[in-house]
């Protein structure tokens, strides 16, 4: 199998995990990185101070700069035909989303979105458990304490967008109605917020995200007929609960990142869509920036 040339832009925190993951994947060849600040360069790669200069060496990027400049990167990662891997939120706007994904479909470039908790071992156990069924009601609680590394964005894009993504493939349908209110504590953007997402087909989804908690708690219940369960995203774990029997339900363990990065790889090299298309993305910021408007109208 031909070797894939990937080169990261962004040598932050999570930059460094793509780094570090890539250089485990043997169809990979890492061929550089690049980074506005030269003492943020990963030892053992070239380094790029401009960007565009990796552009022009390698077949694939995976983007993990700040949000504020996912679409102009993308836009000329896609440009130089390079395939991307972008880290959530796809981009700012909705149509910056929009037009990302259809640079990427007229070029047939793949494009993915970092929406991370897809690979999650818990997740992808609890989507196997439950097959074709829909759930009937889904309750998501994602919380942490006040971040050390500040974010450019609102918790709803920075956290909750993972489990409206998560929703969203766990109901299998469109969103037909959403309600939210949150609150901006620590930041000038909210730093708390509820939703509640209506699916066509019926089902409700309740999710709450903060970062301004006292302990982190990552956490999927799920209502099902006379079952429930309840996936530990956090702690990779499930259990069934029907009757008031709990049944501990078996789960693989495995780096989600590096599940994600090779499944991108092998989107590439075989010719199909990534696990997490742009359209994926989209969708879900999307849904994320009209939470977010609803939020910021109705305090909780």
């Amino acid at each position: 199998m031909k070797r894939i040339k990937v080169g990261v832009i962004g040598c932050g925190v999570m930059g460094g995990f793509h780094v570090k993951q890539y250089r485990n994947i043997p169809t990979v060849d890492l061929v550089g990185a690049a980074d506005i600040d030269q003492d943020k360069a990963p030892i053992g790669i070239k380094f790029y101070k401009d960007y565009k200069e990796l552009l022009d060496i390698v077949d694939a990027v995976s983007i993990t700069t700040p949000t504020s400049t996912h679409y102009k990167i993308g836009m000329d990662a896609l440009r130089c035909g390079c395939h991307v891997i972008i880290e959530k939120p796809i981009a700012e706007t909705v149509g910056q989303g929009r037009k990302l994904a259809e640079t990427a479909r007229e070029k047939r470039l793949v494009l993915s979105v970092g929406l991370i908790e897809r690979f999650n071992p818990a997740f992808v156990g609890l989507i196997s458990e439950l097959g074709r069924k829909t759930p009937d009601l889904i309750d998501i609680k994602r919380m942490s304490p006040f971040p050390k590394r500040m974010t450019d964005v609102s918790c709803v894009l920075d956290m909750m967008i993972h489990d409206i993504d998560l929703s969203i493939k766990l109901a299998k349908s469109e969103v037909k109605y959403i309600n939210a209110a949150g609150k901006k504590i620590r930041t000038k953007k909210l730093d708390t917020a509820v939703a509640v997402l209506v699916f066509k087909n019926g089902v409700v989804a309740n999710i709450e995200a903060s970062r301004v908690h006292s302990e982190k708690v990552r956490r999927i219940v799920v209502a099902r007929d006379a079952s429930t369960y309840e996936a530990d995203l956090l702690n990779r774990k499930i259990r069934k609960i029907t009757s008031g029997k709990h049944k501990k339900l078996k789960v693989d363990n495995y780096d989600q990142l590096n599940h994600e990065l090779k499944d991108f790889i092998s989107a590439i090299s075989t010719h199909r869509k990534p696990t997490v298309t742009g359209k994926d993305g989209l969708y879900a910021l999307d849904i994320a920036r009209k939470i977010e408007e609803l939020a910021a109208r109705h305090k909780c």
